[in-house]
Formats: C-alpha cells, sequence, structure tokens
C-alpha cells in the first residue's frame, strides 16, 4: 500500500469519526471549486474577526458552528 492511499484512508476514517461529510471534485470543475474557495474565504474572514473581538481564538472550534449558521442564514436572506 502506497503512502497516499493510507494517508488517505486515515483521513477519511477521521471524517467519519468527526461526522464529516466529505465530498471531492474534480479540478476541472471549476464553478464548484470557486465555489469552495469563496466559502473558506469567508470562514477565514469569520474567524479573524472573531479572533480579533474577541482578542484570541482558543475556543475558535466551539463557536465555528455559529459562524457557518450565520453564513448560511445570511446567504438565504440575500
Amino acid at each position: 500500500m502506497d503512502y497516499r492511499r493510507k494517508l488517505l484512508g486515515e483521513f477519511q476514517a477521521l471524517c467519519e469519526q468527526a461526522l464529516i461529510d466529505q465530498w471531492t471534485t474534480s479540478q476541472d470543475d471549476l464553478v464548484t471549486n470557486q465555489l469552495v474557495k469563496n466559502v473558506v474565504q469567508i470562514v477565514k474572514h469569520g474567524l479573524c474577526k472573531f479572533g480579533l473581538q474577541k482578542g484570541h481564538l482558543g475556543d475558535w472550534d466551539l463557536q465555528f458552528p455559529w459562524l457557518i449558521m450565520g453564513y448560511w442564514f445570511n446567504r438565504k436572506n440575500q
């Protein structure tokens, strides 16, 4: 078994354990890839803003669901 396949297997197991529904896309799917890049930038911006308000990011993992909920709520109401 090669290293890449072993790493992907371990990553898949971690996603399952954390109840993460992981999806992969083709590099050729430009629309989907751009949407993912946009969401990543929004999440980064939100976490930075949270860190500036709180003065730290020690509990970012606890606040992350609220960030995502706010993102989807704002997106739905636009």
